[in-house]
């Protein structure tokens, strides 16, 4: 018997995606979770919700900045954060 494993949250526009709300304020935790759905999840599409936790725009564009600097980067295509008050849409 052979187990597929089903990668990411949904399928949007014909990508895996992976939806997030984060609780951390921390950039580098928004990169180590880009990392993991790059990764583990194996998805083109990374969504995060960046409101519960409060991290403003300019930790957003860091933790961008870290994952795009990553050398793990492979699978991810795009990625869309939205905080209180800004979003960001970021093709790779």
């Amino acid at each position: 018997m052979t187990v597929r494993r089903f990668l990411g949250d949904a399928w949007v526009d014909d990508k895996r995606a992976d939806f997030k709300a984060m609780k951390s304020r921390r950039a580098d935790g928004l990169k180590d979770h880009l990392k993991k759905a790059d990764v583990d999840q194996q998805v083109e599409l990374a969504v995060v919700d960046l409101r519960p936790g409060g991290m403003d725009e300019d930790g957003a564009k860091d933790g961008l900045r870290m994952f795009r600097n990553s050398t793990s980067r492979g699978n991810i295509q795009r990625v869309i954060v939205f905080g209180r008050g800004y979003a960001i849409e970021y093709d790779l």
